[in-house]
């Protein structure tokens, strides 16, 4: 079953994910499959647009938030806490149009997530095309 495996994700999945080679590409590769809706949310969306300078669609994602996001408030779920403090800090950079701080923080959270996990040793840390915009 093992091999079987790899020469399926060989033969099938490799050869479309190697045309994946920028931020970019995997970002508008991952928007573009309608059967990922279920599982990415509108945080998600948030953060693509983000990332991918878009800057005019996350303000209109953002707008949706109504306030919500305000630095202080404790969530009902602890889980739920990082999530919530880490979206507390876009309003600012996003209204003010601050690309910089905008990408430094992406680049932050980004690594927060990678370093120590078992992806770390695959990770190449690249510029957003927010950065480039």
């Amino acid at each position: 079953m093992q091999a079987d495996f790899i020469a399926r994700v060989e033969a099938d999945a490799l050869d479309r994910l190697r045309p994946l080679d920028t931020a970019s590409k995997c970002l508008n590769f991952a928007r573009a499959r309608p059967e990922t809706f279920i599982r990415l949310d509108s945080h998600w969306y948030l953060m693509t647009a983000i990332a991918l300078g878009e800057l005019d669609v996350a303000r209109a994602i953002w707008a949706k938030t109504n306030g919500f996001y305000r630095p202080g408030r404790i969530m009902d779920e602890p889980f739920h806490q990082l999530e919530y403090d880490r979206l507390c800090l876009i309003g600012e950079p996003l209204m003010a149009d601050d690309r910089a701080g905008l990408a430094a923080l992406l680049h932050r959270w980004e690594a927060e997530n990678i370093v120590g996990s078992p992806l770390e040793p695959h990770w190449v840390a690249e510029r957003f095309p927010l950065e480039d915009g």
